[in-house]
């Protein structure tokens, strides 16, 4: 019994998170084909060069001080010491933000002439430093909502960037790369001055004495690392690509990259609710309870996930000609690798948990710096060899590492059921579904709707049949929405 309750705790938070994750998927996934249109294949690439190096500059900055702040404040009761925490953490990370934005303003000319093969739009990334310090408050600050079980202020902001963001960039594209810049970093100023008065108001204001920094540190300091790690198994391809195929094959590498790896969407709302349950099932001494909500998370995804995959083996061609047009119909064949990756990506993301809640960050850092180094030896090997593929296939093999690695580790630890008779049930649909799919070759987006739901109803019929989705877990997932 108390098994089920637990996922359905958890399901519920999932519901409600799964609705801000699905609405911003799909605009950021309505968002490609106009941003590839008006930018063309180099435009794009650019664009992507900016995004990846605030990201890897974000992660810097952050310091691993969200996941401190989830892990040490999930269970805290005392306000007094939630607030300094928490303001403790927001305070020295947007600090350390704001020196590395400094940074690369001053070196936005070199940046420019390296990342975008032109000195002269140095001023992209002396606008862009902005969003190295606003991706890292908004991860400190929802952090804060998940830890005081706000989920609907969560979702709230989320869904806020995901709209505001793709409309005022539609309002701005005119102006070019520069133009989505601005767009992105407006759309955060009022993103963030509404977390921050929400927080304020409902916790209020101190001065941080920082006497847990160091506390914090030491739990996320190890994660930085892993995180830049992970930073390079996710966006160092695009480097690597501009340097052997130049900045138009990383506008056609990235727009294929971004619909493969929509599959991640399925990850953010399960993981936002097991991450902080984990850790309160650990710090209470129920073990048996962690090891039974990894494994149902991961049963829960796949059993998305491996249709979505199977399903972007057929249509990843017309699906990239109706998005973003001929142009990028050349890198199709990697979306359904991508889509691979991040499936085994999910799994690991899961499975990884365990190491954060019995605190074995350098174990993780250790399973990141092995899948990283795998992943840079293979671009390099791969892509002179197989192009856009050999990227998307040097992601696929550090993942794969990246999951095994994590499911070794975590059966040590926890007993995780792994149910392999219904992930196979899940395949077996999937390829049916599949087979049907092939007699399709939709050319216009309601085609494509009809030839998607049809794969879903085939899929969901077939899964029946087969035994692949029992009575228990549709009474779990009725009751995850009472």
């Amino acid at each position: 019994m108390r098994n089920n309750a637990g996922k359905e705790k958890v399901g519920k938070d999932i519901a409600l998170v799964g609705i801000a994750q699905v609405v911003s998927g799909l605009t950021a996934f309505l968002l490609i084909p106009i941003m590839t249109r008006a930018l063309g294949p180099e435009g794009y690439g650019e664009w992507n060069q900016v995004l990846t190096t605030v990201t890897l500059l974000a992660t810097l900055g952050e310091l691993g001080l969200s996941s401190s702040l989830i892990r040490f404040m999930a269970s805290e009761k005392d306000e007094a010491r939630l607030r300094d925490g928490f303001y403790s953490i927001l305070v020295f990370a947007t600090i350390v933000a704001s020196a590395l934005a400094v940074v690369v303003a001053l070196l936005s000319g070199p940046l420019a002439l390296e990342l975008l093969q032109d000195r002269g739009m140095a001023y992209v990334f002396q606008f862009g430093a902005l969003l190295i310090v606003a991706n890292t408050v908004e991860a400190i600050m929802l952090a804060h909502f998940r830890v005081r079980g706000e989920t609907k202020t969560f979702v709230s902001m989320v869904l806020l960037r995901s709209i505001g963001q793709p409309v005022m960039v539609i309002v701005l594209l005119p102006m070019g790369v520069f133009g989505a810049v601005i767009a992105y970093i407006s759309v955060f100023a009022i993103e963030l001055g509404a977390s921050l008065c929400l927080a304020v108001s409902r916790l209020g204001w101190a001065l941080p004495s920082f006497s847990r920094l160091r506390e914090f540190l030491s739990f996320g300091l190890p994660l930085t690392p892993t995180e830049l790690i992970r930073w390079v198994i996710d966006s160092s391809d695009r480097y690597i690509v501009t340097i052997l195929l130049g900045v138009g094959a990383v506008g056609v590498y990235s727009a294929n990259y971004s619909i493969g790896s929509v599959l991640f969407v399925l990850v953010v709302p399960i993981q936002f609710a097991l991450f902080p349950s984990l850790s309160r099932h650990y710090d209470n001494g129920r073990y048996d309870e962690v090891g039974a909500q990894i494994s149902y998370s991961i049963q829960m995804f796949l059993m998305v996930a491996i249709p979505a995959v199977f399903g972007l083996m057929v249509l990843a061609a017309p699906l990239i000609d109706l998005i973003s047009g001929p142009q990028f119909v050349s890198g199709a064949s990697v979306v359904p690798i991508v889509a691979l990756s991040t499936l085994f990506f999910g799994v690991f993301q899961f499975m990884v948990n365990s190491l954060n809640v019995i605190k074995k960050t350098r174990t993780y850092l250790l399973i990141n710096g092995v899948s990283a180094g795998a992943n840079v030896v293979l671009n390099f090997a791969l892509i002179p060899v197989f192009g856009l593929n050999g990227a998307a296939l040097a992601t696929l093999v550090s993942s794969i590492i990246m999951a095994f690695l994590a499911y070794r580790i975590t059966v040590q630890h926890f007993q995780v059921h792994i149910p392999w008779t219904v992930y196979l049930k899940y395949v077996l649909a999937s390829a049916l579904m599949s087979l049907a799919l092939t007699m399709f070759s939709p050319d216009s987006y309601l085609e494509m709707g009809l030839a998607v739901a049809l794969g879903m109803a085939i899929y969901l019929a077939s899964l029946v049949i087969i035994r692949g989705f029992t009575r228990k877990d549709l009474n779990v997932l009725l009751g995850s929405i009472r």
